[in-house]
């Protein structure tokens, strides 16, 4: 089997740079669809299985389709699973058009192929994981004072800054919630106290912790009313944690 230009395209197409996952998986797609003929592939898939986590509090669980030659698939895939930093796992999978699937070469170039698959994406996770944890309260969710800084600095630069309020606040006695329960439990109060303002944020709005109960929001001035009413008369109770 000769397909050295196929190959050499499927490597410089997947190891380019990728800003984001929507990036990557373009890319991705683009450099199986090179070597798909040449190998007989007729589906890839890649799927997501990661826990819900303080870094990535709802998990992840998704299938995506790399590349669809859209022909019957009869045989066993090719299946090759790998771990991720923070548990769970990616699973790439190649479907032969072949009714005996894929040869003993065959095999051995797609098990490099499906690694360096795995590589690219486990490499954009991590990416966009140090970048949340940069950006972000682990927590409460909130957003970090260097995330408000450059965001109040991109503001400045493109003169909008004016229509925004600076909200400095913080919750009142919640030390004895700490005293009352415990530190962990405390945690996920604040937590859930953070989501609920949340909920209220419209677009370009952010609500930054900075250290303990202490917390700054930018909002539209507009809405600047309403959101010292929302601080002023929310209570915490505690349920099982939730707000």
């Amino acid at each position: 089997m000769n397909f050295d230009n196929d190959l050499m395209l499927f490597f410089r197409t997947i190891y380019e740079d990728s800003a984001d996952m929507d990036e990557c998986s373009a890319k991705v797609k683009s450099a199986v669809a090179a070597v798909a003929d040449k190998l007989d592939i007729v589906r890839a898939e890649l799927a997501v299985k990661m826990p819900a986590t303080k870094l990535c509090e709802d998990g992840a669980d998704m299938l995506m389709v790399l590349y669809d030659g859209e022909k019957d698939v009869e045989n066993e895939p090719f299946e090759a699973s790998f771990p991720l930093f923070e548990g769970g796992f990616i699973t790439v999978t190649f479907y032969s058009g072949n009714s005996n699937g894929f040869d003993n070469e065959q095999r051995n170039i797609v098990e490099i192929i499906a690694n360096t698959v795995f590589i690219q994406f486990n490499r954009v996770v991590m990416q966009e994981l140090v970048t949340h944890v940069i950006k972000t309260d682990i927590e409460t969710g909130a957003a970090t004072l260097d995330a408000l800084i450059n965001y109040a600095g991109m503001l400045i630069a493109q003169n909008r800054i004016e229509d925004f309020s600076i909200i400095f606040f913080n919750i009142h006695n919640f030390k004895y919630v700490n005293k009352v329960l415990n530190y962990e439990q405390g945690d996920v109060v604040l937590r859930n106290y953070t989501k609920t303002i949340y909920r209220n944020l419209s677009d370009g709005e952010m609500i930054t912790r900075l250290g303990g109960d202490n917390f700054v929001m930018l909002v539209k001035k507009e809405s600047l009313r309403e959101y010292i009413d929302l601080l002023s008369f929310m209570n915490i109770r505690y349920d099982d944690g939730k707000v």
